[in-house]
């Protein structure tokens, strides 16, 4: 059996290089790490019957660590799973792709377009002269590829809340 590369393990792991969630998946297992290590040498300092004050300093800094880890770690779920559940019980529509753009308002300010994310828009008629714009959660690949502009996506609109929305990016690799 082959093994993976270094850089496929730690996406597979964490996520796509230069992510926000790949920063609070990191953060969050450091944190719970520590939090358990010093969960650890609470209850080795309290077995052991010596300095019972230590234990308890201990064991509230691994709680307060591992709270906070967790945190971390669950974090990226929420919109996820949200995006998820929209898409599974939402109306289905049919965008036209009207622009596709760095948001440079995240992540490091650099002149390299690489180290911030792809957002698509995308616009429907929804009749009488109005349209609705919708735009997409941060991608870290280029979708010019997989949706140019003037190419159509899917939206799942909310159902009892239309301002709530998921596109659906089926054809893209590393989306969150």
């Amino acid at each position: 059996m082959a093994v993976p590369p270094r850089h496929s393990l730690l996406t597979a792991l964490f996520g796509p290089p230069r992510s926000p969630e790949r920063a609070l998946k990191i953060g969050g297992t450091a944190f719970t790490l520590c939090g358990i290590l010093c969960l650890g040498s609470a209850f080795d300092l309290l077995v052991r019957g010596s300095r019972p004050a230590t234990s308890l300093f201990c064991g509230s800094i691994g709680l307060l660590f591992l709270g906070a880890g967790s945190g971390f770690l669950l974090m990226p779920l929420l919109p996820k799973r949200k995006r998820q559940w929209i898409r599974m019980a939402g109306t289905p529509v049919k965008a036209k792709v009207i622009e596709i753009r760095h948001d440079r308002t995240f992540g490091l300010q650099t002149t390299w377009d690489d180290w911030s994310p792809w957002v698509i828009a995308a616009e429907v008629e929804e009749g009488l002269g109005k349209k609705a714009t919708f735009t997409s959660h941060y991608l870290w690949v280029n979708p010019q590829v997989f949706f140019p502009v003037g190419s159509e996506v899917t939206v799942y609109r909310h159902p009892g809340k239309p301002t709530d929305y998921a596109f659906e990016f089926e054809q893209l690799p590393e989306t969150v």
